[in-house]
């Protein structure tokens, strides 16, 4: 799966090691599940009373309870949120011819014992500090420094600059076009040159519709297109630099000699050779992303605008938390089904969400930053409201406790059952995809309109990372109290595992190449998986029997001595000289949780109910979850730091020992670094260069029924336009572009400034098919190639 980039084969690979662990994991937990099944766990006088629910079998769910008598409970001891006040009841009993009333606790009677396939990325660099100089404009000046400083044989140079202003805007218009498109009955009807008669053909919006949805009108949409060329016009007079420089060798060994000399410690860069600084500047190199997982529309957004950006995002993710949390509160009031119900349609949810403001408010030099971004904030949202809440909002004596609508580990399983279920049967339907494809594609009166229809998704990589790691915090965090939950674990993840490669295969079309940034920092919240599993079995194994009902070691009152009779319930409980005196004694670590996490702070006051054995094994179990935390906490800061003092004294590179010999031009199904740009409602990404001169498989995709020049949003900038024209005629798609230039000597301008305002790029590659800039079938016998140098240069 690595052909689909980095990230994709890692994902695979990590989630078939997950089910391989969780399988084994659950194997291990065997005897436990077996143990807690048993007349040891359970208790003699229940051996023959079945657990309600099959699947808590095994669980530490435990239905041998009984009353207690507890003189000195009071029930604002059992208030506290989430309260549990309902443990706490009050008997009668006829004492010397007078009726009694004593507090009655309930007691849990149940006892706890003893290398990838070949890509782009592996023949190019990028330049992220090129010189703000005219000649760093010119491909040409590139080819020839490397060339004859590396004696390495370039194959093609992108100098991409900082006009992202430009490129919105321009996109902005497309999807302005796109929308009054979609009120005409024709898309064939509409024409860039006649918008005003366009305005008397399109649907009336409804006055409802302005209101309550916020529709916009067909006039306020000209409006805008209006505006979007006005400052399209102006951007375009504007002078943009180069940003960034791409550079693709020919060999592999060509990149990691350029990279072996150019990449070096912060701290010794002035000590570079001469012969290596490009124009007085010491070039700062490093690896590029896939082509197809550069953001060219954002790029180059600076540092302090992106964590600005970030940080906005973030509040907005954890209202949705806070949001999330209420409504999974009150549901959980109801029944555990419905809280189940609503966690998985916020799961569902977030996704699409997250990535909405992802898009809407952060800008990311490419698609693995993005996919990152995306990645920890469903992470966030999907663990707090999966496990975090629910812990907290359950009453603590409800933990092992077994009843629809009360018992947490019913709750558990009833996750569990969601998870294993709804997420494949959602995933094989896809129904939204087929209602698309079948309903309504058959509805749209234009042939773009039904296309658009067939338009898949894609394999969102972050968003499945989420899902990954969320099924196995889950696991771990409720694993001491439920171990049947890892066989639940490991064939969610291998129906997952299965599932993504036939989505991917057959269903998803192909997204951007995702790097592996996002497979690195799943890294991290997997280890802060390992850390709540240590965490909660301590902690779980101190908190037994989970009732808040300590002995007081007193024994019962003679007077006390006989059968009261439960107000509440009506239930007869006989008190002996065998029983004794029970009161309140706050069970509950995970509130009390305290640093440093060692057994004398944690367990200060738990040897007040533990039994001798969980006198014997708290202390140990603690003292190993101490130095499981202190592993983890010294290998993140140990990274942390490495990573800090790495590029001051370390380079962060490698000579890789394992090279391809197979050269960049023959190397099929890879592409160049050729920007474009996708936009909502075309099915086709916008090229942002001239690419007269480029070869067909260096962009990576074909439009059988249309040229590149109709997919080319360059030519949306007039005097772009004009410029082509005087060189060959110009077919793009005349709804979009206008077809009536006036030449007023934008042509000279354009031509002889010496100032692009798009990308330039040049190849100088053997070309592998027919160069390609007019109709697929009529136009190519018009292309005079060049085996020894085929280039083109953005006007």
């Amino acid at each position: 799966m690595g052909d689909f980039g980095t990230g994709v084969g890692l994902y695979f690979s990590t989630l078939r090691f997950l089910a391989i662990v969780s399988f084994i994991a659950g194997c291990i937990n065997i005897p436990i599940m077996l143990y807690f099944d048993s007349e040891a766990y359970m208790g003699k006088d229940v051996t023959e009373e079945n657990v309600e629910n099959f699947a808590l079998k095994g669980s530490a769910v435990c239905v041998n309870t009984s009353w207690e008598l507890c003189p000195g409970c009071r029930r604002d001891d059992w208030g506290t949120f989430p309260a549990t006040d309902d443990r706490l009841v009050y008997g009668t009993m006829n004492v010397n011819g007078a009726d009694v009333m004593m507090p009655f606790i309930r007691k849990n009677g149940c006892n706890i014992t003893d290398n990838y396939e070949l890509s782009t990325v592996d023949y190019s660099i990028e330049i992220k500090n090129p010189p703000k100089k005219e000649s760093s404009n010119d491909p040409e000046v590139w080819k020839v420094w490397f060339e004859s400083t590396f004696d390495v044989e370039v194959a093609g140079v992108t100098v991409a600059l900082d006009n992202e202003k430009l490129i919105k805007a321009l996109v902005r218009r497309r999807q302005l076009i796109c929308r009054m498109q979609e009120m005409m009955p024709h898309i064939e009807d509409f024409d860039i040159d006649d918008l005003e008669s366009n305005l008397g053909e399109c649907e009336i919006v409804p006055r409802w519709r302005q209101v309550l949805c916020r529709a916009e009108t067909p006039e306020s949409v000209y409006l805008s297109i209006l505006k979007e060329d006005s400052i399209i016009a102006d951007l375009s007079n504007e002078t943009y630099t180069a940003a960034s420089i791409f550079v693709t060798f020919q060999e592999q060994a060509q990149q990691q000699k350029v990279l072996d000399h150019l990449i070096l410690p912060k701290l010794r860069q002035k000590m570079l050779e001469q012969k290596y600084i490009f124009d007085d500047v010491i070039l700062q190199v490093v690896e590029p992303a896939e082509p197809s997982a550069i953001r060219w529309h954002d790029l180059h957004t600076s540092n302090c605008v992106r964590v600005v950006q970030v940080f906005f995002t973030t509040l907005m993710s954890f209202g949705l938390i806070v949001g999330g949390a209420f409504v999974i509160v009150n549901a959980r009031k109801i029944s555990p089904e419905l809280a189940a119900l609503a966690i998985t349609c916020f799961n569902l949810i977030t996704p699409t969400v997250v990535r909405l403001m992802t898009r809407l408010f952060e800008s990311h030099p490419d698609e693995s930053s993005a996919s990152a971004s995306v990645y920890v904030k469903i992470t966030a949202l999907r663990w707090t409201n999966t496990a975090i809440v629910t812990t907290f909002i359950t009453p603590f004596t409800f933990s092992l406790q077994e009843g629809e609508g009360t018992g947490l580990l019913d709750w558990v399983y009833t996750m569990y059952t969601f998870d294993l279920f709804t997420g494949p049967v959602l995933q094989i339907t896809d129904i939204w995809g087929n209602l698309c494809r079948h309903v309504f594609a058959t509805r749209q009166n234009d042939q773009m309109k039904m296309n658009l229809k067939f338009k898949s998704g894609q394999l969102d990589i972050g968003e499945r990372y989420t899902n990954m790691t969320r099924i196995f915090f889950f696991t771990l965090f409720y694993c001491s109290l439920f171990p049947a939950g890892f066989f639940f674990a490991a064939v969610i993840f291998a129906a997952a595992y299965w599932l993504d490669k036939f989505s991917i295969l057959r269903s998803y079309r192909q997204g951007p190449k995702v790097g592996n940034k996002v497979s690195r920092m799943s890294n991290f919240f997997l280890l802060l998986c390992l850390g709540t599993y240590a965490v909660m079995t301590s902690l779980n194994f101190a908190q037994f029997p989970f009732d808040n009902a300590c002995d007081s070691g007193i024994s019962i009152d003679e007077t006390f001595r006989g059968i009261w009779t439960i107000i509440e319930s009506q239930e007869e409980v006989t008190l002996s000289d065998s029983d004794a005196e029970h009161e309140f004694c706050s069970q509950n670590l995970l509130r009390k949780f305290s640093f440093p996490p060692v057994p004398s702070v944690i367990l200060e006051d738990a040897y007040e109910w533990m039994n001798p054995s969980q006198e014997t094994y708290a202390p140990i179990i603690t003292w190993a979850m101490c130095a499981i935390l202190l592993v983890i906490g010294a290998t993140i800061l140990i990274r942390t730091i490495f990573r800090a003092i790495n590029t001051l004294f370390f380079r962060d590179f490698k000579v890789s020992k394992s090279l391809s010999s197979a050269r960049f031009e023959d190397v099929e199904e890879i592409n160049g670094y050729v920007p474009q740009v996708e936009v909502d409602g075309y099915i086709f990404p916008f090229l942002l260069c001239d690419v007269d001169q480029i070869d067909s498989e260096m962009i990576g995709w074909s439009d059988a029924y249309s040229t590149y020049d109709a997919h080319n949003i360059i030519y949306d900038v007039p005097k772009i336009a004009v410029a082509k024209c005087h060189v060959r005629k110009l077919q793009t798609d005349d709804t979009c572009v206008s077809d009536s230039f006036v030449d007023n000597g934008a042509v000279e301008t354009v031509v002889n400034s010496g100032a692009p305002i798009f990308a330039i790029v040049k190849s100088w590659v053997k070309p592998m098919g027919q160069l390609r800039y007019g109709d697929n079938a009529t136009n190519n016998k018009e292309a005079e190639i060049s085996v020894e140098e085929t280039s083109i240069e953005m006007l």
